[in-house]
C-alpha cells in the first residue's frame, strides 16, 4: 500500500566544505531523492545540529521552495510518482510560469475551460451544449470533482445516479446511449488531458475492461440490396406512411442530408438551374466557404419539396417546407421541437410500412447510412462520399471539404436515378 510522500530539508552529506547547502529531500515507499534549493544558502555542520539563529535565516530563504514542493506532493495525493513530481519540480521550483500544469490535478470544470478555449479548435453551440450537460451532472454528483477522481468506478457511479436522477425528475430514466453521447465529451477532455501530460495514459478509464460507452442498436444502419428494393416497391397506405415512405427517398436523393437540414431549406438555397446550396446545420456557427456545397436536386427530391411546400424564388427568406411556417429564424428551440414532432411521424410511417413488408424497422437517418454504403459498394471514392454526406469534424478536418467536380456529380446523380427508377408519385 502507498504511503504518502513526504518533503524536508536535509544538510547535504556529500561536500566536504565547511559550509554546505541545505537539500531538499522527498521520501516516497522509502525511496528518497534530493533536490538542490539553490547553491548560494550554505550553513555550516554545527549551525544545522543547533538550528540557530544562522540555520533559521537560512531555511527562511528557502521555505518557499519547500512549500512548493509540499503543494506538489498535496495535489498530486495518491496518485503520486516520481515521474511526476520531478516534472512538476522541474517546472515550478525555480518560480517559473507554469505552462502544462503537468503535476496539477485539474478540476474537470477548468479542464472543460482549457479544452474549448484552445484556439486549435472550434465547437458549435450544439456541441458545447452536450459536452457541459454532463458537467453539469459530474459538479451535482461531486462537488470540485478533479481529474484524478475520474476512474472507471466513478463513472459507473456517475451513471447510476444520472439515471436515478432522471427518474426522479422526470419520471424517465436517461437511456445508456443518451449517457454515452455525454460521456464521449469528458472522453474527448480526458484525451485532451493526456496530450498536455496532466494525467498518465495508464490512467484511461474507457474502453475494453474498463468503462465502456454503450452503443446504439437502432435502425440507423444501411438497408440491404433487397430490403431496399422492398421498401421502394412498397406502396403507403395512410398519411404517415407517405411522409416516412418521401421523406427517405428526399434524404437519399440529397445525398443522405439530415433532416435538420431538409426543413431549414429556403428558397434562396435552390438556384435557377435547380442546384441546392447547403451546409450543415449542426455547425451553423462556424460555416467557411469550403463547407457550403452546392447539389443538383434530382426531379424526385423537386417533387417532394414541392409537395410538402413551395418552391418560390420571390420570396427568398421562406422556408421551402411548410414545417416550419410561421417560426421566427431566431426561434431555435420552436425549430427543434418542430422538427423532432416531423421525424417521429416520419419514423412511425417508416416503421408501419416495414412492418407491413417483413422487414425489420429502420429510422430516417438509414436513408444516410444506406445512401453511403450503395454509393461505396458502387464505386465511388470513399472521400467523394465523405464530401457529398458534408462529414464535417470541424474540430480535426476544418476545411477539408471541396466542391464535388462535374463528372463525380454525373456518376453520382446516375446512381441514385438507377436506384430511386421504382419510386411511386402518390
Amino acid at each position: 500500500m502507498k504511503t504518502k510522500a513526504s518533503a524536508n530539508l536535509i544538510f547535504d552529506p556529500v561536500s566536504k566544505a565547511d559550509k554546505r547547502v541545505l537539500k531538499l529531500q522527498v521520501t516516497f515507499n522509502r525511496k528518497s531523492d534530493r533536490k538542490s534549493l539553490g547553491g548560494s544558502v550554505k550553513i555550516s555542520k554545527e549551525d544545522y545540529q543547533k538550528r540557530n539563529k544562522a540555520y533559521k535565516e537560512a531555511v527562511e530563504e528557502i521555505r518557499p521552495k519547500l512549500q512548493k514542493a509540499q503543494n506538489i506532493i498535496d495535489e498530486l495525493g495518491e496518485n503520486f510518482t516520481w515521474k511526476l513530481f520531478r516534472s512538476a519540480w522541474k517546472e515550478e521550483a525555480w518560480g517559473r510560469k507554469k505552462i502544462s500544469g503537468k503535476y496539477t490535478n485539474r478540476t474537470i470544470r477548468e479542464l472543460y475551460e482549457e479544452y474549448f478555449n484552445n484556439e486549435n479548435k472550434k465547437f458549435s453551440p450544439n456541441t458545447k451544449n452536450i459536452y457541459y450537460i454532463l458537467l453539469q451532472w459530474i459538479e451535482q454528483f461531486k462537488h470540485n470533482t478533479k481529474l484524478y477522481d475520474i476512474t472507471v468506478d466513478f463513472l459507473q457511479e456517475l451513471a447510476k445516479y444520472i439515471k436515478e436522477q432522471s427518474f426522479q425528475r422526470r419520471n424517465k430514466e436517461t437511456k445508456d446511449t443518451t449517457i454515452a453521447i455525454y460521456m464521449r465529451g469528458l472522453r474527448a477532455v480526458y484525451n485532451f488531458a493526456i496530450d498536455k501530460g496532466y494525467i498518465d495514459k495508464a490512467k484511461y478509464p474507457f474502453g475494453k475492461n474498463k468503462y465502456k460507452l454503450a452503443c446504439k442498436k437502432s435502425a440507423n444502419i444501411a438497408l440491404t440490396e433487397d430490403e431496399f428494393q422492398l421498401f421502394i416497391n412498397a406502396t403507403p397506405k395512410n398519411y404517415k406512411e407517405k411522409l416516412g415512405y418521401n421523406f427517405f427517398f428526399l434524404s437519399y436523393a440529397l445525398d443522405g442530408l439530415n433532416l435538420a437540414d431538409i426543413i431549414r431549406i429556403k428558397n434562396r438555397d435552390i438556384t435557377t438551374d435547380n442546384k441546392l446550396i447547403v451546409g450543415r446545420w449542426k455547425i451553423r456557427n462556424t460555416f467557411i466557404e469550403e463547407e457550403i456545397q452546392e447539389k443538383q436536386l434530382m426531379d424526385i427530391a423537386l417533387y417532394i419539396l414541392k409537395e410538402y411546400g413551395t418552391i418560390d424564388p420571390s420570396q427568398p427568406n421562406k422556408y421551402v417546407l411548410r414545417f416550419l411556417d410561421g417560426v421566427e429564424d431566431e426561434d431555435i428551440e420552436q425549430q427543434d421541437i418542430k422538427k423532432k414532432n416531423l421525424n417521429k411521424n416520419i419514423n412511425k410511417g417508416i416503421k408501419s410500412i416495414c412492418e407491413r413488408i417483413g422487414i425489420k424497422p429502420f429510422s430516417l437517418y438509414s436513408a444516410r447510412h444506406t445512401y453511403a454504403t450503395h454509393g461505396i459498394n458502387n464505386g465511388i471514392p470513399i472521400e467523394i462520399m465523405s464530401r457529398n454526406l458534408l462529414h464535417t469534424n470541424i474540430i480535426t478536418t476544418q476545411g477539408y471539404i471541396d466542391s464535388i467536380s462535374n463528372s463525380n456529380q454525373i456518376k453520382n446523380n446516375e446512381l441514385k436515378e438507377k436506384k430511386l427508377q421504382s419510386f411511386k408519385k402518390l
